[in-house]
């Protein structure tokens, strides 16, 4: 009996695809590496559709999805060239909640994103994600505590 070609591709990109997934799910880093991985080389409205698709529950806020996408492309169209990002902070409140917040550096100015990640089980997902063109005021935070 024989096997087409075709059949053992589909099986063998179906198996690593899982391997993947579940790897890609060890620690809340993994989201956000990959989340960066998408912005750089594909675009904002792909890598916020991936980070949102890991929380099933994000389904029914397709609308806030896509508002948040709009305005990510619009704010980032108008600050310039991207270099790059750096985690600022990460805030551990459990070993399943975790507050992580990246500064993305850009010609006119930094910008902050904030990732609030969850592991109600067995993977991380994303909880709440938001962008902050302010960090003055973080340093003015820190410096007043």
């Amino acid at each position: 009996m024989r096997i087409p070609v075709s059949i053992l591709l589909i099986i063998t990109f179906c198996i690593s695809f899982t391997s993947n997934t579940a790897k890609a799910q060890e620690k809340p880093e993994d989201l956000t590496e990959h989340f960066f991985k998408l912005y750089v080389e594909q675009s904002s409205d792909t890598a916020i559709g991936y980070i949102f698709a890991n929380n099933k529950w994000m389904n029914n806020y397709k609308a806030y999805v896509d508002n948040l996408k709009m305005q990510t492309k619009e704010f980032i169209a108008k600050i310039g060239q991207y270099y790059g990002y750096e985690l600022i902070d990460k805030v551990v409140y459990s070993e399943n909640y975790v507050l992580m917040n990246y500064m993305l550096r850009y010609d006119r100015q930094p910008i902050k994103i904030s990732f609030i990640l969850y592991k109600p089980n067995l993977k991380w997902q994303i909880q709440n994600l938001k962008l902050d063109e302010k960090l003055e005021d973080d340093i003015e935070l820190k410096q007043k505590q």
